[in-house]
């Protein structure tokens, strides 16, 4: 017994000391723009935007855009923001009212953490209609996963669904972890590390692909094979015909958040509604499936899975697919993701006509 006494806390000793020392800093659960990106001006709620207002009168309208790195916009100059956009739009549509546009959006951004930041700003601030910028290639599995881009990468709060519910988050949004407010000892060594290995054992399972042994068609080459498609923590994932059940499971856990989203905004007399934009390079795939092989297996993708994906989310909420007939061009040869600012002002433009002011 006296061993016991002497060994146990010992242990614990030695392995606090080894958490310190490979753990010099604490870390941040989640993100915002102050945490991910330098910028060039970041509101009340750390994301990149204008200084918010109170609501000076009843003429006065806020609209609250919310999403990753699409409302973040970060490779454009700060004139270029949607909320910037569509607030200048506004103005010379409308002369009856006064309107000012705020955003909540960070780069890696999904429905858990743009559900937690919205929380942050009501509790300090209104808005009239929120907006939610969805992105197809990459919410689902922003809301599945537990960290960042690619792999076992940023922690950030993560929602999952347990006897037909959604349960979470594991962690509360910007939390410090090891937190000194709580006793060190209900605080794992290991909480944070290889958060997606851990995390995927508990998820239904993933796309089931072919031997390439197996497989009779043609075989193209493609990116999808460079991302960690295996797992569906990928752009592509959306495309992977025919639906896994990981990817219905995704679908349902996107449901429950933006479910959460609208019912936040209803509690606080805000409208809701949800748009997409969709450029040239979705409209080139073609409409029959084509595969690709990775590690002598065969994925194979379908825009019409894509399609019926994005249906599949939306069914029951006010949402808005916008095709752009801007040419695709990307923002730099660094950032070829983004929507440059010829279309960011095509976008502007359908949000406004097609949302805020379709009378007009």
């Amino acid at each position: 017994m006296l061993l016991l006494l002497v060994i146990v806390p010992g242990f614990f000793l030695l392995a606090r000391l080894w958490y310190k020392l490979n753990n010099d800093r604490v870390t941040i659960i989640g993100w915002n723009s102050g945490t991910s990106a330098q910028t060039d001006s970041v509101n009340q709620i750390g994301f990149r935007g204008k200084t918010i207002q109170p609501r000076k009168d009843s003429s006065e309208k806020i609209i609250l855009f919310i999403g990753d790195s699409q409302v973040e916009a970060n490779g454009l100059p700060f004139k270029y923001m949607m909320e910037n956009l569509v607030q200048k739009l506004l103005q010379q549509k409308d002369s009856l009212h006064t309107y000012k546009c705020y955003s909540i959006g960070a780069g890696g951004f999904g429905q858990d953490q743009e559900f937690l930041a919205l929380k942050e700003y009501f509790k300090k601030y209104k808005a009239d209609k929120v907006l939610l910028w969805f992105t197809p290639e990459n919410d689902i599995w922003n809301n599945i996963f537990p960290t960042h881009w690619p792999l076992n990468a940023n922690p950030k709060p993560t929602f999952w669904i347990e006897n037909g519910r959604l349960k979470g988050p594991n962690f509360q949004w910007l939390e410090e972890y090891p937190d000194t407010n709580k006793p060190m000892w209900r605080q794992s060594f290991f909480a944070l590390r290889n958060l997606d290995t851990k995390w995927e054992k508990k998820l239904p399972p993933p796309y089931k692909p072919i031997p390439v042994s197996a497989y009779k068609g043609v075989l193209t080459a493609g990116p999808a094979s460079g991302e960690p498609i295996e797992i569906e923590k990928s752009h592509f994932a959306i495309f992977l015909t025919p639906r896994s059940e990981r990817m219905h499971y995704g679908i349902q856990l996107t449901r429950f958040l933006l479910d959460s989203i609208r019912q936040t905004c209803h509690v606080k007399s805000a409208d809701f509604a949800i748009f997409t934009a969709l450029n040239n390079e979705v409209e080139a795939i073609s409409d029959s499936s084509f595969s690709e092989e990775k590690n002598g297996y065969v994925y194979t993708f379908s825009k019409r899975m894509f399609f019926d994906n994005i249906t599949a989310i939306m069914q029951g909420f006010d949402f808005h697919l916008f095709k752009l007939t801007t040419d695709w061009k990307q923002i730099s040869r660094q950032d070829n993701h983004h929507f440059n600012h010829e279309a960011q002002n095509e976008i502007a433009h359908k949000i406004v006509d097609q949302i805020l002011l379709p009378d007009k």
